[in-house]
């Protein structure tokens, strides 16, 4: 997969993230050529302030070996051809919804939730460029290695750092949580359902606001379905 991000044509191999998620993309970067590659391998001998300009002017000659690639989905319309009540707010896509909450969530990038790199168009569709975050998703066996407790409390670390922001993540699906290197942090993978200005006598609600209790018990039960078709232990180092 090829496209234009910004000055660069970027070219990637790319493969599903879940087999049912075309929308969803891992790519590994291919190298620029070398005609580009040798000055910016020259910036490392210049002046530390010139190697963040060009950072945070050119990002797509710095783009990491590996990102995410998240395509508008066929049926998340950019807009809709109908009047809206009175007093409705505006329509906003999913798309859009998604890229203005890593805006407004700037500060919890590489942390709580993906660091955003840019957006782009791939095969005539949007599309958005997300860091390819390490780990194990809780969906996957080498992620369900966690105990209730464990994973419980990892959650509402994730959730208290998003309700410092007013934001909460409404769809806790296990396979939106990525358990990090380490295991002792959840990021969040997945912002189409952030919900960003919830009411902060909510957010202190963990079991209300994102069913946690419901969310453990999926976990439990896939580390049960994992161990009984040999899945687990493999996963275990």
């Amino acid at each position: 997969m090829s496209f234009w991000f910004r000055t660069r044509w970027v070219k990637t191999l790319s493969r599903p993230v879940h087999r049912n998620t075309v929308n969803l993309l891992h790519a590994q970067v291919k190298p620029p050529p070398m005609v580009v590659r040798l000055p910016l391998r020259m910036l490392r001998f210049l002046p530390k302030a010139v190697s963040t300009w060009a950072r945070k002017h050119f990002p797509e000659w710095f783009l990491p070996s590996t990102l995410i690639v998240k395509c508008r989905k066929p049926n998340d319309p950019e807009r809709i051809k109908c009047l809206l009540p009175d007093g409705e707010p505006p329509y906003l896509s999913h798309f859009d919804s998604e890229i203005m909450a890593y805006e407004r969530l700037k500060d919890l990038q590489g942390v709580t939730i993906p660091k955003f790199l840019g957006r782009t168009k791939c095969n005539g569709r949007h599309a958005m460029l997300i860091q390819d975050v390490p780990g194990a998703y809780l969906s996957d066996p080498k992620g369900a290695t966690l105990t209730y407790d464990e994973v419980r409390d990892l959650m509402e670390k994730c959730y208290s750092e998003l309700a410092e922001f007013s934001a909460v993540q409404t769809d806790p699906s296990t396979r939106n949580f990525v358990l990090l290197p380490g295991r002792q942090r959840l990021m969040t993978v997945d912002l189409e359902s952030m919900i960003i200005g919830y009411p902060d006598q909510l957010l202190l609600d963990f079991d209300t606001v994102c069913s946690l209790g419901a969310v453990t018990r999926r976990y439990l039960g896939l580390q049960k379905h994992f161990r009984k078709e040999g899945f687990l232990e493999a996963a275990f180092p």
